[in-house]
């Protein structure tokens, strides 16, 4: 659901999509460590 009066609803997705592939990768680098240790 996108609220479209609070700017570009596409860049509040990209945005959001960004921050989820951000805590993706920062959770792999997690295990990765893990793995290592």
């Amino acid at each position: 659901m996108f609220d479209f009066a609070s700017g570009d609803p596409i860049e509040n997705m990209v945005d959001r999509l960004q921050k989820e592939i951000n805590d993706a990768a920062a959770d792999v680098t997690k295990l990765d460590m893990v793995k290592c240790h």
